[in-house]
């Protein structure tokens, strides 16, 4: 029995879900073969839309004509639609899961843009495959409220941490004086962020891309900072490594990766009290108002000014991530395969 695993075109700026299921990928072969095919083309204009599907009928009568030279059939197949593509599900048919990692970021633009995504991003392809997985409560409720029959489809398997990110603790009492922010588009809130650290003393380290407005209140607040993007995971663990605290206030987010990737290395998380963040989270990071500067600020002053609590939120956030480890995370997949294949999973 075999699990395709269908991923968007490679572009050197997405990669999250690449590395999530990679993760998994150990747990899942020793239930299952594994096949991987990428999309050749990026974006979702109709022209990317049209060639991809055209791709996926060439591949899938290739393995036809492979599947009748082993004897095998596509009812012992599971395509696994990965993300941000979901519109395969055209190509893909019944025997399929489709992963949901967030509903916002696909229904942007006009409307008749809107209309078209929600269609052929949602309500096609949910009606299409046999089973949902979403990262979250929170992406589930967002589905359901936009779908409502893929309610009964839809599965909460949440995103792992990756085995790279292993702990590496600060010295007990070490004073907090680089923080780190992950994300600069829009609901990353830096924004609030840079008013919230003015006249703190502390050093900022901003991952992504910085807009010309973000550079101008980074001046205008006299905040010493540096700024990187497009980091390989090393690189990136290197920057939790030599941050003293993850100031993670996000206004929307389908899961909030940079939360459990923190506290696996052992940093001490401020991050929101809504939607996915506070799931994620849990009791186990300082959650404030995202869209109150001073919130943010007092948040990052009690982490500051209290060893102890500093101390509490890395010892809470070496517990939370264990419901995150990729073994679990890879059965639970596991278990969802043989639920559509219909029977046991050995190969």
């Amino acid at each position: 029995m075999k699990i395709t695993y269908l991923f968007r075109a490679r572009t050197s700026n997405f990669h999250s879900i690449e590395q999530a299921f990679s993760a998994i990928f150990p747990a899942i072969d020793r239930s299952f073969e594994r096949e991987l095919i990428r999309l050749p083309e990026p974006g979702a204009g109709p022209g990317a839309v049209r060639r991809n599907l055209r791709f996926l009928r060439k591949q899938q009568l290739k393995g036809a004509s492979a599947g009748k030279a082993k004897k095998t059939t596509s009812r012992k197949t599971v395509c696994h639609i990965t993300g941000h593509v979901n519109y395969v599900a055209l190509a893909t048919g019944r025997q399929s899961v489709l992963t949901v990692h967030d509903i916002r970021s696909a229904l942007v633009g006009p409307l008749p843009v809107r209309l078209i995504r929600l269609i052929f991003w949602f309500w096609i392809p949910c009606w299409i495959v046999r089973r949902i997985s979403v990262i979250s409560e929170f992406t589930k409720g967002e589905l359901k409220r936009l779908v409502p029959f893929a309610a009964r489809k839809a599965m909460v398997i949440p995103n792992p941490v990756l085995p790279l990110f292993k702990a590496h603790p600060l010295p007990a009492g070490k004073p907090v004086q680089r923080v780190l922010v992950v994300g600069t588009k829009a609901n990353k809130n830096l924004e609030r962020i840079v008013p919230a650290l003015e006249g703190l003393g502390l050093e900022l380290c901003i991952i992504g891309k910085l807009a010309d407005a973000h550079i101008r209140a980074l001046e205008a607040a006299k905040i010493n900072y540096s700024n990187k993007h497009t980091l390989p995971n090393e690189e990136l663990l290197q920057c939790y490594r030599d941050a003293d605290l993850l100031c993670f206030p996000s206004l929307y987010e389908g899961f909030g990766m940079p939360i459990i990737e923190a506290q696996a290395v052992g940093r001490p998380v401020l991050s929101s009290d809504r939607g996915a963040m506070k799931e994620v989270a849990r009791d186990s990071a300082c959650l404030v108002d995202p869209e109150s500067i001073a919130s943010i600020r007092e948040g990052i002053r009690r982490i500051m000014e209290d060893a102890d609590y500093r101390a509490q939120l890395v010892a809470k956030g070496f517990e939370n991530i264990k419901r995150f480890g990729a073994e679990k995370i890879g059965e639970a997949y596991i278990g969802l395969y043989r639920e559509v294949l219909g029977a046991g999973g050995e190969k």
